[in-house]
């Protein structure tokens, strides 16, 4: 065999190993819907996700159908806080965040002034696997 043939082979034999490794995301995704106390969206609510560890947010508005998402979080424990006029403030804490994960995270919520928070604590039941919830939902 040629020095040559040798030197291409194991090019191609690293590439091959290190392309997959490259393609894996290091954040997640938080998504979910909106909604009121008789089920219909609520548009232009503000959702507002915090990492709990670094204290870093980013905002976000609902969309026509009440949908919001944040595509890019890196992994962490979070705090979802929805601010909609007409609605009592709601804030999740200890929403779990892994990387490549895509959490689903839907609030209700209650009419009343914004001056009032309704607090909710994350559990392992709260939140839905994304295959369940996009089958059902398409994002706009």
């Amino acid at each position: 065999m040629s020095w040559n043939f040798l030197r291409v082979t194991l090019v191609a034999l690293l590439t091959a190993i290190a392309l997959p490794s490259l393609a894996q995301r290091t954040t997640g995704s938080l998504k979910g819907q909106v909604t009121d106390p008789n089920g219909a969206v609520v548009v232009g609510a503000t959702v507002t996700a915090t990492n709990q560890d670094t204290s870093v947010s980013q905002t976000t508005v609902t969309t026509s159908s009440g949908l919001y998402i944040f595509p890019t979080l890196l992994p962490g424990t979070y705090s979802v806080k929805v601010e909609g006029s007409g609605f009592h403030d709601s804030v999740q804490k200890d929403v779990p965040l892994t990387a490549n994960g895509e959490r689903v995270l839907d609030v209700a919520m209650t009419v009343g002034a914004a001056s009032e928070t309704v607090e909710v604590i994350a559990g392992a039941a709260l939140g839905r696997d994304c295959n369940f919830y996009c089958e059902q939902h398409i994002f706009e």
